[in-house]
C-alpha cells in the first residue's frame, strides 16, 4: 500500500515533490494550476525539467494531477460545458508537459439532465 497526500504548488509545482517527502509520502498528487479557475498560465520555461529531477531526486515514480473542481463534463449549461471540455484538454497537455501518466478528476454533476444523458455526454466528451 502507498501512502500519500494532496501537496500544494504554492512556489512552483517543482516544490511539490519535496514537500511530499518531507511528510513521509510514498506518492502525491498536486493541482497543476489554481483549482478554482478556467484560466491556464504557461509553465515557467525549465519548470518541467525541474519538476522531474525533484520526482527523481525524492524518489517519486507516478504524481498524479487532479484537474480543476471547476469541470462539468455532462453540464446543461453550454458555456460551462465547452469551457470544461477546453480545461480538461489543458490538463491532458499540462500533464504531458510535466511528464505525469495520471490524471483524477470529478466528471461532473446532471443537474438538469437526466443521468443517463449526462454520462453519455461524460463518455462523449472523455472520447
Amino acid at each position: 500500500m502507498r501512502l500519500g497526500a494532496h501537496i500544494s504548488i504554492s512556489g512552483g509545482i517543482e516544490i511539490s515533490p519535496a514537500r511530499a517527502s518531507n511528510i513521509g509520502c510514498d506518492v502525491f498528487q498536486v493541482f497543476s494550476h489554481n483549482q478554482v479557475q478556467w484560466k491556464f498560465p504557461p509553465l515557467k520555461e525549465g519548470q518541467n525539467i525541474k519538476f522531474q529531477e525533484e520526482l527523481k531526486q525524492h524518489g517519486f515514480p507516478a504524481p498524479v494531477i487532479h484537474c480543476s473542481y471547476l469541470l462539468n463534463l455532462c453540464a446543461d449549461n453550454e458555456s460551462t460545458l465547452k469551457k470544461s471540455c477546453i480545461a480538461l484538454k489543458e490538463e491532458f497537455f499540462r500533464a504531458s508537459e510535466l511528464g505525469v501518466s495520471w490524471l483524477i478528476l470529478h466528471p461532473g454533476a446532471a443537474r438538469s439532465r437526466p443521468v443517463d444523458e449526462a454520462v453519455g455526454l461524460i463518455h462523449d466528451n472523455l472520447a
